[in-house]
């Protein structure tokens, strides 16, 4: 009898479960009447003119009111403006998701995305104040699954895999902190010409890539453990 083939590529089901969960909720939304998939985006998106001073007192005038004044900070990160937008952001979760979740587990692996998702709506609330277009997307989200990618060994090669071994890249590594710069420059390049061009609905959050990817970098030691848990699904 031969050998069993071994997939060359397996994803792990959290990473395939979230793939189908974005393209299901991208498609339920589109294919609502015009005003209604906008009011889904204004009450699920981050709209960052809610959250101005003189604005507070008047939050409830927003849709969802005061009860989703904080849900929109994680919640953006489940909606996607058009097919190429969700394509992009699911090859990255894709190829840097998987990474993660293979030595996190499912459920760090999803609270190290969730962290990722609000440190990027963080910071895209801090540089565009009193902008009222709604940001969504999971970009936030997946540039922090990148860095933790890289923070988790993904520059040492394949040996770290096969060795089942969690190797936290540290800060200072010359390999780790030039990833860093491109990552961090090409955003700031977008954000200083690219997303000065064209209409309001086609700008780029450059500010979430951003705070995604710092918010991910940071805190996915707090995440690395186990490969696995026990049960998770990994694979």
């Amino acid at each position: 009898m031969g050998e069993e083939k071994q997939p060359v590529f397996r994803v792990p089901k959290v990473i395939s479960v979230s793939a189908i969960l974005l393209v299901v909720l991208h498609v339920v939304r589109i294919l609502l009447p015009s005003d209604w998939s906008y009011g889904v985006i204004l009450l699920f998106g981050l709209v960052p003119g809610r959250y101005l001073p003189e604005f507070m007192g008047e939050i409830y005038d927003f849709p969802g009111g005061l009860l989703f004044a904080a849900a929109p900070f994680l919640t953006h990160a489940l909606l996607h403006a058009n097919f190429p937008h969700l394509l992009i952001n699911g090859a990255f979760l894709l190829a840097f998701g998987s990474a993660v979740a293979r030595q996190c587990g499912w459920g760090r692996f999803l609270l190290l995305a969730a962290c990722s998702a609000v440190g990027g709506a963080v910071f895209h609330l801090i540089f565009a104040q009193g902008s009222m277009i709604p940001m969504i997307g999971a970009s936030g989200a997946v540039s922090g699954l990148m860095a933790a990618a890289f923070r988790l060994g993904a520059l040492a090669g394949p040996a770290w895999q096969a060795l089942n071994i969690v190797m936290i890249v540290p800060l200072h590594d010359r390999r780790l902190l030039i990833v860093c710069a491109v990552w961090l420059g090409l955003n700031a390049v977008v954000g200083l010409f690219v997303g000065q061009i064209g209409a309001q609905a086609v700008q780029i959050a450059w500010q979430a890539h951003i705070g995604g990817f710092l918010a991910g970098l940071l805190i996915v030691p707090l995440f690395a453990g186990r490969r696995r848990w026990p049960h998770d699904g990994g694979d």
